[in-house]
């Protein structure tokens, strides 16, 4: 190989930051996508985010998000800072975990979200989608963007937790059902950042570069992102990691008697 830069492309897997929706109690009527908007904390991490990635990367950026206002909202933030326009793809949206006529609460919801991560393969009542179909239609996504990707490009793609969830595992080749036991984590705001490396014969591979990233922190990007030591660290635990506490809530025989934690999780 000659010493020409080799031109890579990048992946930057953002959960969108905080909404309304993570500010609200789990007894609460979960309103419709189209009523979710980012708090204003959310807006100023979407517009250090765009500031970090262009003061950081150079390459034909293309923004992507699922089509909910709390996805739309911080990557139209992004695609300002970076001077493009952002596309939303159905695809990319969250799973369809009730119809639209169903009225659940924000607590519902979220157990209905890890019950799936449990069974992924099976259609709970009430729900329109199992996790393993998400999967498949946020990678049919995946599979059409990287057929057609060219060198020096960026994705950026804003969406929910699960999608990001899944787009990683598809990227790192883990199989649906490993959602029983772990998950790389990614808080809201956060990334996981991939990309194609070019090996000595030439021939191209997908690398994790590093996972729950803080693209909004000062100083982050710094430097060039480096892969990081551990990959395996990122496993987390569904059953046992402190912020999955309420999934005990998930799997018991009688949910309407548990009792919520204060500590839970908004995926």
């Amino acid at each position: 190989m000659d010493d020409r830069e080799v031109l890579v492309t990048r992946i930057f897997l953002i959960k969108y930051p905080q909404s309304l929706l993570d500010t609200m109690g789990r007894d609460e009527i979960l309103p419709t996508d189209s009523q979710i908007d980012l708090t204003e904390s959310g807006r100023e991490t979407a517009q250090k985010i765009g500031h970090a990635l262009v003061s950081n990367f150079h390459g034909k950026f293309w923004i992507w998000s699922g089509s909910a206002r709390r996805c739309v909202e911080p990557a139209q933030i992004i695609a300002e800072a970076l001077g493009g326009k952002s596309q939303a793809d159905h695809r990319l949206d969250e799973r369809r975990i009730s119809s639209a006529k169903g009225k659940i609460t924000v607590g519902q919801f979220r157990q209905r979200q890890e019950r799936g991560y449990l069974d992924p393969s099976r259609l709970a009542d009430g729900e329109l989608e199992t996790p393993l179909a998400h999967r498949l239609r946020v990678e049919s996504w995946l599979a059409e963007i990287l057929g057609g990707a060219e060198d020096d490009e960026i994705h950026v793609i804003v969406s929910h937790g699960a999608v990001v969830e899944h787009l990683h595992s598809a990227l790192c080749w883990k199989p649906t059902g490993a959602m029983e036991s772990s998950f790389t984590f990614c808080a809201p705001g956060h990334a996981h950042v991939w990309s194609d490396v070019v090996l000595p014969d030439l021939r191209r591979i997908w690398c994790c570069l590093s996972a729950n990233l803080d693209l909004s922190a000062s100083g982050t990007l710094a430097t060039p992102l480096r892969g990081i030591d551990d990959l395996s660290g990122l496993a987390v635990d569904l059953a046992s990691d402190p912020r999955f506490e309420n999934l005990v809530d998930a799997v018991s025989d009688d949910a309407t008697a548990a009792q919520p934690t204060e500590k839970y999780y908004i995926r």
